[in-house]
């Protein structure tokens, strides 16, 4: 469902839109977000020190939207993204504008998966004549078997649109043709962290974005997935 998901996304650009397939490590290049989000009906809203007051705030100031129409159990604590959505067909996607470039890109694009992939589930709530915030730091919501299911689920889409599985494991091989071993040395570690960090410049996501990638796709033993170093090249 992500991959028909994020094919059908690229195509509602028109035909000069593919997803990135490319294997030579120079012609990488970043998902043309920008333009995926422009073609969903969303509302993009870059916030210092985002939370969820700060957001319904806004929505109160520039959309004269009724404090009333917002869920009441909202816990305000600190955000990377926050989705809401309207009674209509759009909503509005709020990021924190402190985080850094690739933090605000893959928080961009799990709010995205979320409305791809959700909007159904989402809508059957508005039944309770509310808007409704999709993701915030509600414990409630947190210990929810449903919301942690639809987490995983944005945060696949999210990884698969930014870090695409094909390239990925392409330049993986290109760069370790023999696979890792966990009982390499010390310098096989620092080469495959190196690797990693080139490819999360490449791709603008986070050095930690792409680890956690490499690992979910199994390209990497288990040794490896706890070895973030504590200062990338």
């Amino acid at each position: 469902m992500v991959h028909s998901t994020i094919a059908k996304l690229f195509q509602s650009l028109g035909a000069d839109a593919q997803p990135p397939h490319e294997t030579q490590p120079a012609l990488i290049r970043p998902v043309p977000l920008a333009r995926l989000l422009g073609s969903v009906p969303l509302v993009q809203v870059f916030l210092p020190c985002l939370t969820p007051s700060k957001a319904i705030a806004w929505l109160g100031l520039v959309y004269k939207w009724p404090r009333s129409d917002t869920p009441g159990e909202t816990v305000d604590e600190p955000l990377a993204a926050l989705l809401v959505l309207s009674g209509g067909q759009g909503g509005f996607l709020f990021v924190n504008a402190d985080d850094p470039v690739p933090r605000q890109r893959f928080s961009l694009a799990h709010e995205l998966g979320h409305f791809l992939l959700h909007s159904k589930h989402i809508r059957d709530e508005f039944a309770q004549g509310r808007i409704l915030a999709l993701e915030y730091s509600a414990t409630n919501q947190k210990s929810d078997a449903n919301y942690s299911a639809r987490e995983r689920q944005a945060n696949r889409f999210a990884a698969e649109l930014l870090m695409p599985e094909g390239t990925v494991r392409a330049i993986f091989a290109r760069a370790f043709p023999q696979g890792v071993d966990p009982k390499t040395t010390k310098l096989h570690l620092d080469r495959l962290h190196r690797v990693g960090w080139f490819l999360a410049q490449k791709l603008l996501v986070s050095p930690e974005a792409f680890h956690y990638r490499w690992s979910g796709l199994n390209l990497v033993p288990q040794f490896y997935s706890k070895k973030l170093p504590e200062v990338w090249p």
